[in-house]
């Protein structure tokens, strides 16, 4: 081969080199991209969610409220019908006392006006004795021809003084009876028409109560129709979201496989199903440093149990959750080190899966958290019992480890 067709081939080939090069900080970038914006979504998402929350609860409160409020108004209503009730017996114990006062000061004028005639007739009855009379009283008495006739004229001018007499003293005990009988009406009259005034006040407010309360029922079902019109927008733009996340993941993923693609020809890869249950728990070329199974312990040289995959990874690559799920541990385990395990509910056939993370340098997770697909949740570290940085993957069938590569799409 001459030296001007080597230098060409030279040339051609570092041109190809500088284009995988290129292509593959091109696809990089295009997924770190892709990341950034699901990571953004995902906090959008979270403070849509909040606010629904937050919505929710401002809901429940106007209901509870509303529901208070109906409650204190049937007790109001109750009330002011027996109030009503009892002013309308007021009212008609007014009256009736009303009408007794009224008799029993007519009563009082006309024994009054009794007395008085009486009197009268006394006082005319003197005047015609002593008018017709020459001699007055005392002279007619003194000449009686005998004891007899003085005595007999004395007892007759005193039957009639005695009897005028009398007729006074009854008089004035009815006009005095009748005198307390009005007294004690008028002191009733008092009491009935105070008891009627309060009831009345009580009625009105009552009446301004109910009012008040029913305008705070309208106020609350506005309150009500807002927050469900809020939850409704703050609903769909979640669903929009989903469907932007959704279509980012995608994307991301397509971004990612498109980028394990171009590093294939590093030798601890491996070769995925791309319709895998599960996708790969950490963001970078997939290699598998440890099988499951059997196999020599690295540190105590002793034969184990491999419960689960060492995967490849550089300290501090990103973990990624291999399906949704509710994080049901993230802390520190014994051997294991910084720890993160995932629920990811039952099966078809009613069994639980989790998922476990380990040796990590970090946890970016807390235990009760929902998590999302392919969310970053922890960073590659060697933590724990570990000869280096890597994650060991364990995937559980009810608490009973299982060979992850299926999952994993592992050919």
């Amino acid at each position: 081969m001459s030296s001007n067709s080597s230098k060409k081939f030279g040339i051609k080939q570092s041109v190809a080199i500088i284009g995988v090069v290129l292509s593959s900080l091109f696809i990089g970038s295009v997924a770190m991209a892709n990341n950034s914006n699901i990571t953004e979504l995902q906090e959008q998402r979270q403070s849509i969610t909040d606010n629904i929350n937050a919505q929710r609860a401002f809901l429940d409160q106007a209901r509870r409220e509303q529901n208070d409020t109906m409650a204190e108004i049937a007790a109001l209503d109750i009330e002011l019908a027996e109030v009503t009730n009892d002013y309308y017996q007021a009212a008609e114990n007014l009256a009736a006392v009303t009408e007794l006062l009224n008799e029993a000061q007519i009563d009082l004028i006309l024994a009054e006006e009794q007395r008085e005639l009486q009197f009268e007739v006394l006082r005319s009855r003197l005047r015609a004795i002593h008018e017709n009379s020459p001699m007055g009283y005392i002279e007619l008495l003194l000449s009686s021809g005998s004891v007899a006739d003085f005595l007999n004229n004395m007892e007759h001018f005193s039957r009639i003084i005695e009897r005028d007499h009398n007729m006074l003293d009854e008089l004035r005990e009815t006009e005095e009876r009748i005198a307390r009988n009005v007294q004690h009406i008028a002191d009733h009259h008092e009491e009935v028409q105070a008891l009627t005034l309060e009831l009345e006040n009580r009625i009105a407010t009552l009446e301004g109560t109910l009012a008040a309360r029913g305008a705070r029922i309208a106020e609350l079902e506005i309150e009500e129709t807002s927050h469900l019109a809020i939850l409704e927008q703050l609903d769909s733009d979640r669903q929009d979201i989903n469907l932007s996340i959704a279509a980012a993941t995608a994307q991301a993923d397509a971004a990612r496989a498109q980028q394990r693609a171009s590093t294939q020809n590093n030798r601890n890869n491996v070769n995925v199903s791309s319709d895998a249950p599960f996708v790969w728990p950490v963001d970078g070329p997939r290699g598998v440093n440890s099988g499951f199974g059997t196999r020599t312990h690295p540190i105590s040289g002793r034969s184990e149990f491999h419960t689960g995959l060492d995967l490849r990874g550089s300290w501090g690559t990103r973990i990624l959750a291999a399906d949704e799920g509710f994080v049901s541990f993230s802390g520190w385990r014994s051997g294991y080190g910084n720890t993160v395990v995932i629920d990811h509910g039952l099966n078809g056939a009613g069994q639980r899966i989790t998922t476990l993370y380990a040796h990590n340098s970090s946890n970016l997770v807390s235990q009760g958290q929902w998590v999302e697909r392919g969310q970053h949740i922890a960073n590659v570290g060697s933590t724990g019992i570990s000869t280096g940085p890597h994650l060991h993957f364990e995937v559980l069938i009810n608490n009973s480890p299982q060979n992850p590569g299926p999952f994993l799409g592992i050919n």
